[in-house]
């Protein structure tokens, strides 16, 4: 909660700071769709981004994404909505820059109401705990690169481990991404 509140002030601060700046060129493509590999937003997702500031070797983007994660749950498959949003930088000249930023993650998932686990018989499940689906976030630090072919298409690699629920978890994950934009 800590991590959505302050991710979301440091996100509305920049966005009144740069309120009323423009970008260098007045022809500057601002927005971006891209797909990612891995990353924030589980398997795969799918975001739009924006440039909200960008002078000389320096722009400030913000995006945000969809996904869905799929569980398997007493022998059915669920499907839980993920939504990664994201603030970050990017440093570099003509096609080659550096990426930082922020992701905070918000997704559904299943938490068990007891700790008791399945009671089989003969290998067939008897009883089953009962859960209830709850709202959890994770936060990750994005560390990566990007490469742009031309004036509209991109691609990027990143690392970014991650923190769940308030606890610090390292996690080696990363994710590859795809995009343009217009």
């Amino acid at each position: 909660m800590v991590f959505r509140v302050l991710l979301l002030s440091l996100l509305l601060l920049l966005v009144s700071y740069t309120k009323g700046q423009e970008l260098e060129k007045e022809k500057a493509l601002k927005n971006q769709f891209f797909g990612e590999l891995g990353g924030p937003g589980g398997l795969y997702s799918v975001n739009y981004g924006r440039t909200l500031f960008s002078r000389g070797d320096f722009r400030i983007n913000a995006s945000i994404g969809f996904s869905v994660m799929p569980v398997y749950l007493y022998d059915t498959y669920s499907a839980y909505p993920v939504m990664p949003i994201s603030i970050g930088v990017l440093y570099g000249r003509n096609k080659h820059y550096a990426k930082f930023g922020i992701t905070n993650s918000v997704y559904m998932a299943y938490v068990y109401k007891q700790s008791d686990g399945n009671e089989f018989q003969n290998g067939t499940v008897i009883t089953r705990p009962e859960y209830d689906t709850e709202i959890h976030n994770s936060l990750f630090i994005l560390l990566g690169y990007q490469y742009e072919f031309n004036e509209r298409l991109f691609a990027n690699m990143f690392f970014s481990p991650a923190i769940y629920d308030n606890e610090v978890k390292f996690m080696f994950w990363g994710g590859v991404g795809v995009g343009f934009k217009f």
